[in-house]
């Protein structure tokens, strides 16, 4: 070796251990701690807000390359000075390396007496919670910590809980010897061991000696969610129900992930805690974990008396190979359920279902089960009695349970075991073997239907959002029900339901009447659902009901079945709205028959009936065939979809049935066929897609309005849209109606679709002997009410009278039809035996029911009338203006009010009016409105007649003869008083009265003038006529006004009338005169001398053209 190499190597050398000695010695006094501690205590300040207090810092350094920390004291605590954390000696090293990196490695970590107090807010936060909450978490942080591989050693530790929100707060402490995690590595794995007890307010509880080497969980297990129904603070719960034990346990854990394995023991002793203020002991608990067999050996009291002993060694509970034996005393439920809530509380158990269930009743149990691949011995039994049992949503509970399981060799059975859900009664026989294989029988023998539908509607468990349970209004009756259970219980097992139907009666908000199902059977497995002849009656009418459904454990289920029976069609108004009620006719019974094949979205229909002369049902029309009418529908579908492949209707004179019950129609005469198709048919508007309506030929019918009419129809039509307005093409006939009863006939009336607008024609419509002709245009788009656009109506005679007897007017809510625009030319009309000619009008009538005549025009009595009427179809009322230019009054007056050859004239008017009713007496007395008029030349026959005058009997009782009286009459009649130059008047109407207002007449020998009230209803008069009689007129009836003024001067106290003069003086008043009007007469239209001019009264009560109404004439001048 060179002397060179040997100075080189010891140079080198020097320098290392210079180096060395530097980092052992010199680092630790350059990086003295003490130096820097204020800036690092403030600086914890300044980023936490905690406030640290640490005592005399130390460093130094291993040849390992790491720096040793060490504290004599830390003490760290809140802003407002309560404590987080303290210990008596720290010590942490870290290595030097990883911090070129900017990594943090603490390698060893070893606390003296620490001590941490964790406090929970009243808003259920930690305090220090809300401090790391509160935290700059977005500022970068230059280290990273790493705790990988830490020995961690902590000696005479104590940790305190205190929870604020409860009243009073307790402090639950956790202290030990030594706390010693190693082999620390975060998500993989841990290694603990500690020795210690729990303590409330420095009380001890529970003393543990625990090691633990676990895997830990992976990432994916940690994020898991939380499990709701769980208790979030299980100490709440250790200081509620003052648990107290010894803990010993010593696990090794793998696999944690999968299918975790355990190997070591768990081991409780003296477990006692306080339930309900009373003290349960003496429990117990190992369990030991080995490779091939978990061992436990268990003992609960569940109260100070009662306890359930089990024993186990466990090598597979799937293999079946285990041996259990279980002992108990006789356990009162309600503990039981106490006890599994104040464990599952305390363990952070999920206690949902605890606490949905109630218990009560007893509990006996002593029975051992071995089990192997080779052999199989049980033995014992376990017993419960007078149960019951309620779930939170399930409203009735089931109760007086009783249940008996005997362990007997290889199996266990069920002997004597029952028990009730409200009045309905359950039995459960049979047994389970060693290997699972159960068969079980669970037999109701009566069940109350009516118990099941309250329990339906009363649990929320069980109702909520159950569409179909709320329209089921009530269910009554009973079923009887066998379940039999077959099969593997750990794999999939057989059942059997059978349902015997004990008279059930359903009422259902669809229906209007009750259903009731009186015989049959319901077989229910998993594969299908058997329906065997199960009858039920319906409105009256029996259908048996066969068949089956499979696949009902996928979506959609296939139904095949079968429905025969009878329709009583003596309920049939019940499916009808009010109106289609009064257009249908039904008679008998009509045979049903009917075929459903396939599953909701695609599935067959084949119905049928049969109609006859004896059993029917039709609407609006029949057709008029002797042979019987086989209705025939063949369809399609899914849960939305309707095709018709064909709704046919086939007559044959002697139909055949197939073994099936269908009736044979291959050589049948087809009448009608319908095809097409109907989307969205469940819903309230159905859509309908090219739905064509064909007659195969021209078919005879029979309509039911007008009554019994006859005739023949030809139809093809094509059907689209929205059902309730839906597009229509095509071309309907209806020809040679005829109606006898109400002389109803036309030759055609065809409606055609094929143009841009449908077009109706109506020709030689009669209606008694009226005819008509016309033509309207409506909408393609069919809707109700009906739209007509416009409406023209022509005749050359119609008699109005004979119309409204055949078809009486009757008010109606609804209005089938609404036009827009019509015209009416009529060349005769008679309407209340008065003629009109060449009558013409526009008309209207709306939705609401209102019909408008505008503009009518008429030539009547004549004249010329005019004017403007309403009529509302829903009430009957109507109400107008009508005016009236040189009408033959006679004719009117004829017509109108029956009284022929009484007032002759010309006559113009106008008359506004109301009035409402059916019958014309009703419209009479409801009349209202008033009049005016004028007649011109005219002649009163009786009224203006002296001969009808001096008929009174005030006259004929003065002595005059009655040829003297005649005679006088005889000379008057001569002057044609009964002439006038003019009358006019004004008059109302109310209630059946009319009120002439005034009426006045001028006339050459007469004027009058009249006041009073006509009945309406038989012309009866309660009149006062004032009449001023011309100079010759009274000269000539001298004689009678002679009479009559003697009696009149004979009849006056003309001495009482003086002496009223003189008493009274000035102040004397004349009496008020009987006729105050005589100024209103009007004055003669010939010159006549005033001074002679007579003045007289005359009373009408009754017919006015009756002698015998003339109750009195007097004179008055």
């Amino acid at each position: 070796m060179s002397k060179k190499f040997v100075v080189f190597s010891s140079i080198i050398i020097s320098l290392l251990l210079s180096i060395v000695i530097f980092y052992l010695y010199g680092v630790p006094r350059l990086l003295d701690p003490e130096r820097y501690k204020p800036l690092i205590i403030n600086s914890i300040k300044q980023q936490t807000g905690l406030n640290v207090d640490s005592g005399l810092l130390g460093l130094s350094t291993t040849p390992d390359f790491g720096v040793v920390i060490i504290s004599n004291s830390l003490k760290v605590k809140y802003q407002d000075n309560s404590s987080l954390a303290k210990a008596e000696n720290i010590t942490v090293k870290i290595k030097l390396l990883p911090l070129l990196f900017k990594k943090i490695e603490i390698s060893e970590l070893r606390l003296i007496k620490p001590e941490i107090y964790l406090t929970k807010l009243q808003n259920g936060k930690y305090k220090i919670e809300e401090l790391l909450a509160s935290l700059n978490k977005s500022q970068k942080q230059e280290f990273e910590v790493d705790v990988n591989k830490i020995d961690l050693l902590i000696k005479d530790y104590r940790i305190n809980y205190q929870n604020e929100a409860l009243n009073p707060s307790k402090i639950v402490s956790v202290k030990g010897d030594k706390l010693n995690i190693f082999d620390f590595k975060p998500g993989k794995f841990v290694g603990l061991e500690t020795k210690g007890q729990l303590l409330i307010e420095n009380s001890p509880k529970i003393n543990f000696n625990i090691k633990l080497l676990t895997e830990l969980p992976g990432e994916n297990q940690q994020n898991k969610p939380k499990k709701e129904g769980i208790d979030s603070d299980p100490i709440e719960n250790l200081i509620k129900y003052n648990l107290r034990g010894d803990l010993d346990a010593d696990l090794k854990v793998k696999n944690i992930d999968k299918d975790p394995q355990i190997l070591g023991y768990i081991d409780l002793k003296n477990l006692k805690l306080k339930i309900d203020l009373e003290e349960i002991s003496n429990s117990y608990g190992r369990i030991d974990f080995s490779k091939n067999k978990t061992a436990v050996n268990s003992k609960i009291f569940v109260d100070a008396n009662s306890f359930l002993e089990v024993v186990s060694d466990i090598t597979s509970l799937e293999k079946g190979d285990f041996d259990i034996a279980v002992k108990s005393s006789t356990l009162d439920l309600k503990r039981v359920k106490k006890l599994a809530y104040a464990l599952a509380s305390i363990t952070k158990t999920k206690i949902d279902n605890i606490k949905s269930i109630d218990l009560a009743g007893k509990l006996k149990a002593d029975f051992k089960v071995a089990s192997s691949s080779r052999k199989n011995k049980y033995n014992g039994y376990l017993t419960v009695s007078d149960a019951t049992v309620s779930y939170k949503g399930i409203s009735k509970p089931a109760k007086n349970l009783n249940i008996k399981v005997q362990f007997d060799n290889d199996k266990l059975t069920f002997l004597n075991s029952y028990g009730y859900i409200d009045d309905i009664k359950f039995n459960i026989t049979g047994n389970v073997d060693a290997k699972n294989n159960a068969d079980l029988n669970i037999d109701l023998p009566r069940v109350n239907l009516s118990t099941i539908h309250q329990l339906l509607k009363t649990s929320s468990l069980l109702a909520a959002n159950n569409k179909d349970l709320q329209d089921l209004k009530s269910i009554s009756g009973y079923v009887s029900s066998n379940i039999q259970l077959k099969g593997k219980l750990d794999k999939e097992i057989l059942s059997v339901a059978r349902i015997g139907v004990i008279n059930p009666v359903i009422r259902h908000k669809q229906l209007p009447q009750p259903v009731s199902l009186t015989k049959g059977e319901i077989v229910a497995n998993q594969n299908e659902i058997k329906i065997n002849n199960v009858q039920t009656v319906l409105y009256q009418s029996p259908i048996v009901i066969s068949g089956k459904v499979t696949e009902f454990s996928s979506k959609n289920p296939a139904m095949d079945i079968m429905a025969k029976g009878q329709f009583n069609t003596i309920n049939i108004g019940k499916f009808l709205t009010p109106d289609l009620r009064k257009s249908t006719r039904a008679k008998g019974v009509l045979p049903v028959v009917a075929s459903l094949k396939g599953n909701v979205n695609n599935w067959n229909l084949l119905a049928q009936t049969k109609m006859d002369k004896s059993n029917y049902v039709a609407c609006f029309a029949e057709i008029d065939i002797p042979a019987s009418q086989i209705y025939n529908l063949e369809a399609t579908g899914n849960s939305s979809s309707l095709n018709i492949n064909k709704l046919m209707i086939a007559s044959s004179n002697s139909p055949s049935r197939s073994s099936n019950g269908f009736y044979n129609i291959e050589n049948a005469r087809k009448l009608v066929n319908l095809t097409g198709k109907i989307d969205k048919y469940n819903t309230e508007v159905p859509i309908l897609n090219n739905l064509r309506i064909e007659t195969s030929e021209v078919l005879p019918v029979r309509l039911f309005e007008p009554q019994n009419t006859t005739g023949k129809i030809n139809a093809a039509l094509v059907l689209n849209g929205n059902s309730a307005a839906p597009n229509v093409n095509g071309k309907l006939d209806l020809i040679g109606l005829n109606s006898k009863p109400t002389a109803f006939a036309d030759d055609v009336v065809s409606i055609d679709f094929s143009g841009n607008e449908a077009v109706l024609n109506f020709n030689n419509v009669k209606l008694a002997d009226s005819k008509l002709n016309g033509k309207a245009t409506l909408p393609k788009k069919i809707t109700m009410p009906l739209v007509i656009k416009n409406m023209e109506i022509n005749s050359d005679y119609i008699n109005a009278d004979k119309i409204s007897q055949q078809f009486p007017s009757k008010p109606s809510q609804d209005v089938p039809v609404v036009i827009n625009n019509g015209t009416f030319n009529a060349q005769k009309l008679v309407i209340n035996n008065l003629t009109n000619s060449n009558v013409a009008f526009n008309f209207n009538l709306n939705n609401y029911g209102i019909l408008r005549i505008n503009n009518l025009r008429s030539n009547v009595a004549s004249g010329i009338a005019s004017g403007n009427i309403e009529m509302n179809m829903k009430t009957t009322g109507i109400r107008g203006t009508l005016t009236a230019q040189g009408m033959q009054v006679n004719t009117l007056a004829t017509s109108l009010a029956n009284t022929p050859n009484e007032i002759f004239g010309i006559m113009d008017g106008n008359v506004v009016f109301s009035t409402y009713g059916i019958t014309p007496e009703q419209m009479t007395y409801n009349a209202n409105g008033n009049t005016s008029f004028i007649i011109r030349n005219g002649r009163l026959a009786k009224l203006g007649s002296f001969k009808h005058f001096l008929k009174a009997p005030d006259i004929l009782s003065t002595g005059l003869s009655i040829y003297q009286v005649n005679n006088v009459a005889e000379l008057v009649s001569r002057k044609n008083t009964e002439n006038f130059d003019n009358l006019q008047g004004r008059a109302s109407f109310r209630n059946g009265i009319i009120t002439l207002e005034e009426v006045k007449s001028q006339g050459k020998n007469l004027c009058l003038y009249i006041k009073g009230n006509v009945y309406m209803k038989n012309n009866y008069s309660d009149l006062v006529i004032l009449g001023r009689a011309s100079d010759d007129v009274v000269r000539l009836m001298a004689p009678i006004r002679k009479v009559s003024l003697d009696n009149l001067v004979n009849r006056v106290p003309i001495g009482q009338i003086g002496m009223g003069i003189l008493q009274g003086g000035l102040n004397y008043v004349r009496p008020k005169p009987q006729y105050p009007d005589q100024n209103l007469i009007p004055i003669l239209s010939s010159p006549s001398t005033p001074d002679i001019e007579g003045i007289f009264a005359v009373t009408i009560k009754g017919d006015p053209a009756s002698v015998k109404s003339v109750k009195s004439f007097k004179w008055l001048n």
